[in-house]
């Protein structure tokens, strides 16, 4: 289409001689033309090559509208080339300018939108600059006429995009080099964040499989040791479980915060069938966490300020090895925690398997008067 254009347009072309009455003249002496012609004719002659160079213009003008309608401008040929560093030394697309493209292409899905957002990351996006987020805390923090204290989230593009959920523009961002080992601040007492690790703790397995497939750290922690695995453990997301362990997820790994590994949190969720992959790939049934509590204990005492009672789960363990009579460090067994809580299907495990219904504690306290003690 562009060479039929300029063929077009190639066409027009002036004569070299005035139009007189057909017959042949002689040629006016060099540099005399102009005094061979009539100002009458003179002024028509320059009025209608005004009027073709003004219609070459429109045409062109025309033309270049019906071939937008069916090409593109690609740019990636120039931007892979030196020229692509040139262009992008001249000015930076900002972290907001970037995270509001990729907004609009999250939030319509539109093919205009994708293209924008990509032609952004090709020209010189900050792709891994955090930009901080206003974010109302939940009503009831001190919020002044039922508003909650504004606090200030910061996030990466990339971590946008895994909080949104959008595996797409995930892919986008990690094509265009965005980084996986960026950290955040992801409170919660956890200390900072990685992609993966918000992948993980929001449940989007899709998202963390492609996230450790393209490289990103499968053991990261956070400032108080916790794991993506332990985060999958904790959501009960049994398939991740199993792809992250199946990646060398380290099943041992422990938080530094009270020494928990992944398969304290799952029996504290009653989570049986994450438990039963973690003993599958060599979790300790014995595990101690800083406190010398074992995963025992962890199936009938109080977590995350809810009573426990996972007799399944209880029996599983025990069938697995789990020691019945073993105590924490104030001296208290499973049985002693069981019966403190009234976790009675614990306790019938406990009592069916041979657990000691006379073991004392450090204070001298039996499993029986147990409901007055703190376990």
């Amino acid at each position: 289409m562009v060479q039929s254009m300029d063929a077009l347009l190639g066409s027009v072309k002036f004569p070299d001689k005035p139009i007189g009455d057909g017959t042949p003249s002689a040629d006016p002496p060099e540099g005399d033309m102009s005094s061979a012609l009539l100002s009458a004719e003179a002024a028509v002659l320059g009025r209608l090559t005004k009027l073709v160079e003004n219609v070459g213009k429109r045409v062109r003008v025309e033309l270049n509208t019906i071939m937008n309608l069916y090409y593109r401008m690609d740019l990636e040929p120039l931007l892979a080339h030196d020229v692509g560093h040139v262009i992008r030394s001249f000015q930076v697309v900002s972290a907001e300018i970037l995270r509001e493209a990729l907004n609009a292409f999250m939030e319509t899905g539109e093919r205009e939108k994708r293209e924008d957002l990509e032609l952004l990351l090709k020209v010189g996006a900050e792709v891994d600059t955090v930009v901080e987020v206003p974010q109302a805390a939940p009503t009831g923090d001190g919020g002044v006429g039922g508003q909650g204290i504004r606090q200030k989230l910061q996030e990466t593009a990339l971590m946008r995009a895994v909080d949104f959920g959008s595996l797409e523009a995930v892919e986008i961002l990690v094509g265009a080099g965005a980084g996986l080992e960026v950290r955040r601040e992801g409170g919660e007492g956890e200390g900072v964040k990685r992609a993966l690790h918000f992948a993980c703790r929001d449940g989007k397995p899709e998202i963390a499989e492609f996230l450790v497939c393209s490289g990103a750290e499968i053991d990261a922690v956070t400032d108080i040791g916790v794991t993506p695995l332990y985060y999958v453990a904790q959501a009960g997301l049994t398939g991740l479980v199993r792809f992250l362990l199946g990646r060398g997820a380290d099943v041992h790994a422990k938080n530094t915060d009270d020494g928990r590994t992944s398969i304290f949190n799952a029996i504290g969720n009653g989570y049986i069938d994450v438990v039963q992959v973690l003993l599958d790939h060599s979790a300790d049934v014995n595990e101690r966490r800083s406190c010398e509590q074992r995963p025992l204990h962890f199936t009938c005492t109080r977590f995350r300020n809810i009573p426990r009672d996972h007799r399944d789960i209880a029996e599983l363990l025990i069938s697995r090895g789990a020691d019945v009579d073993a105590r924490c460090r104030s001296g208290r067994s499973a049985l002693h925690c069981a019966a403190r809580h009234g976790a009675l299907g614990v306790v019938e495990v406990l009592l069916e398997n041979g657990a000691d219904l006379h073991a004392t504690s450090a204070n001298g306290s039996t499993a029986l008067p147990c409901t007055s003690l703190q376990c």
